[in-house]
């Protein structure tokens, strides 16, 4: 591949993602992707998928950033600490938990005027831990929701198949 092809694909690349950084948005690489934050830490109580307050607050901010610029898009993650479920919860597992967190937080978006096509949720369960599960603070750093950028990666797509 020569000079000019890779800085072509860095171009676009940088392209891409420039319109969330340029969103007035947090943008924090990690990783190899590029992960949004919010004024207030998207994280929960044990067992939990409710939004406090502050986190309503925080989602109406990104809702804002998100309906001023529609071809933005994002991704937003649920993850859980490793503490099994206990019986009776209104899901079946930290899979569904996470799934739920996630969702609270597109629900949000959506009700604060962002479009559906904008938002999509995953829950990743206790897959991707952010801190050590062996300690209180560690789980609790992992009952969390993370907002990541969902860009469009057709441009470069293109680049690829000349």
């Amino acid at each position: 591949m020569s000079q000019a092809e890779l800085t072509k694909i860095k171009n676009e690349v940088n392209g891409i993602f420039s319109a969330y950084k340029g969103s007035g948005l947090t943008a924090e690489e990690r990783n190899g992707r590029l992960y949004l934050m919010t004024s207030a830490p998207m994280d929960y109580k044990t067992g939990s998928y409710s939004l406090s307050k502050a986190q309503r607050a925080a989602v109406a901010e990104l809702a804002a950033k998100l309906k001023s610029d529609p071809k933005l898009k994002i991704l937003v993650e649920g993850h859980t600490d490793t503490d099994k479920v206990r019986g009776g919860a209104a899901y079946q597992d930290n899979w569904e938990l996470s799934s739920k967190r996630s969702l609270a937080i597109c629900r949000e978006l959506i009700k604060n005027g962002v479009s559906p096509a904008q938002v999509a949720t995953v829950g990743r369960g206790e897959t991707m831990p952010k801190a050590d599960n062996s300690t209180k603070e560690g789980k609790a750093a992992n009952r969390r929701s993370d907002v990541v950028a969902d860009p469009d990666m057709a441009p470069l797509l293109q680049i690829t198949k000349q």
